[in-house]
Order: C-alpha cells, then sequence, then structure tokens
C-alpha cells in the first residue's frame, strides 16, 4: 500500500488546490516529504552492507516519521496552521 501514499494525497492536492488555497500549501509540503522519502529509503537500503548500523537506524527513523509527521501535520492544518515536514527536500516551492 506504500504507493497509496503517493498517490492519494496527489490526487486531493490536485482536486481541491484551487478551491482551498491553503490545501495548496499543504499538498506541495507533502509531496517533497513522500518524493524525499522515496528517494532516500532506497539510498539507505543500499548502503546497510557498507553501513549498516546507521542505514538501519535512519530507516528506523523514517518509519517512526512516516506514522508522526503526518499525525502533527494534521493536527497543525486543522488550526489554520502550516505544518512543515523536518528532513524533506523542497522539489515542490
Amino acid at each position: 500500500m506504500p504507493i497509496l501514499g503517493l498517490i492519494v494525497p496527489s490526487i486531493i492536492w490536485q482536486v481541491k488546490k484551487k478551491e482551498l488555497p491553503k490545501i495548496d500549501i499543504h499538498g506541495k509540503m507533502v509531496m517533497n516529504w513522500i518524493v524525499s522519502q522515496i528517494i532516500s529509503i532506497p539510498i539507505l537500503i543500499i548502503l546497510i552492507p557498507y553501513l549498516w548500523i546507521i542505514s538501519i537506524f535512519l530507516l528506523i527513523i523514517i518509519a517512526a516519521t512516516r506514522v508522526i509527521f503526518p499525525i502533527i501535520s494534521g493536527i497543525k492544518a486543522g488550526n489554520g496552521e502550516i505544518g512543515r515536514y523536518p528532513f524533506s527536500i523542497r522539489f515542490l516551492k
């Protein structure tokens, strides 16, 4: 189901961004974070034989952030704030 984590937010973002201006900002944040994970996870998996302690530790951190960051950002969005995702590369500005 990981591909749904990319498809569903991008569809919601594309459909609703003209109706609700803040959705555009949140959508860009989410997409940047998802693309950053799509890039970093395979790199860390490739590096496991060479830097196994660091790679496994970072993969565990990424797994935890996949649960924690959306919850925090959802709460902030509900309060009208912009929830920034740490550790994401800004592809979309």
